[in-house]
């Protein structure tokens, strides 16, 4: 088994978020990749449903905020969303 270590990092260097992700080959596709690390997010963020700081990697400005709507929280079902 591989772990391959996700870091996002500011322009200045500075780490905003780090984890790992666990594979069963050397060996990866970007597919893999990808999807592994979204799987990943949304069950962290599930996890955490009522965080108060925001981990996305886009952070919406205050008017896209108002023009597209208060979202409450949900949870994401990963397992039933469809891929192409």
């Amino acid at each position: 088994m591989s772990m391959l270590t996700i870091r996002d990092e500011e322009l200045t260097g500075k780490t905003i978020h780090e984890f790992s992700l666990d594979f069963l080959t050397e060996h990866v596709t970007v597919r893999e990749l990808i999807r592994s690390r979204v799987y990943q997010e949304v069950k962290d963020d599930n996890f955490r449903q009522y965080q108060t700081e925001f981990r996305g990697l886009v952070n919406p400005t205050d008017a896209e905020r108002t023009l597209n709507g208060f979202r409450d929280c949900c949870r994401t079902d990963f397992l039933t969303a469809e891929f192409c």
